[in-house]
């Protein structure tokens, strides 16, 4: 279950986000506030939280969680950690006729293979955690700072790195 707790400045849930911003940015960057859940430890759901309070997205302050994906009797996992960006409202599905998705799976699959089928995610918090709420007021900011803007771009893309360095470190042979 998730409990909130007092508004914190941006730059205080998350001080490397203002190590690109110069001296003014850093100081209006410092009067928005975000709202912050705490989660304890067991399942949870972080799609149980509206977009519409989180539209840049979730960004975990401290505490680790794990998103199992389980696909076609196989099973994949992520952690998820500080710093860590998270948008969790996207469908996991591989339906082919979603834009991207399918046609990119039969690519890698030489082109004669069709999706597994639906993948199914769920979430576990294995550390109590901490998740800032990146809601409108951090995204009129970020569209007022690129240099912030940025940050949070290239957390996402750092994720997804990581996320491909784990998966082929899971075809490594033992």
């Amino acid at each position: 279950m998730a409990r909130e707790e007092p508004t914190v400045p941006l730059l205080e849930a998350a001080p490397d986000l203002g190590g690109s911003l110069d001296d003014n940015g850093q100081g209006t960057a410092r009067l928005v506030r975000v709202r912050v859940l705490r989660v304890e430890v067991g399942a949870w759901d972080p799609r149980s939280l509206s977009v519409e309070s989180a539209p840049l997205g979730l960004l975990v302050v401290d505490g680790a969680l794990v998103r199992t994906t389980e696909l076609g009797g196989r099973r994949a996992v992520e952690l998820v950690s500080d710093g860590d960006l998270l948008w969790p409202w996207d469908d996991d599905s591989l339906d082919q006729r979603a834009p991207g998705r399918g046609a990119a799976f039969a690519a890698a699959a030489g082109g004669d293979l069709e999706a597994p089928g639906p993948a199914a995610a769920s979430w576990a918090v294995l550390a109590p955690l901490r998740i800032a709420l990146l809601d409108a007021r951090v995204a009129a900011l970020a569209g007022r700072m690129p240099a912030l803007a940025g940050e949070l771009v290239a957390r996402g893309a750092r994720r997804a790195r990581a996320m491909s360095a784990q998966l082929a470190l899971s075809q490594v042979p033992r």
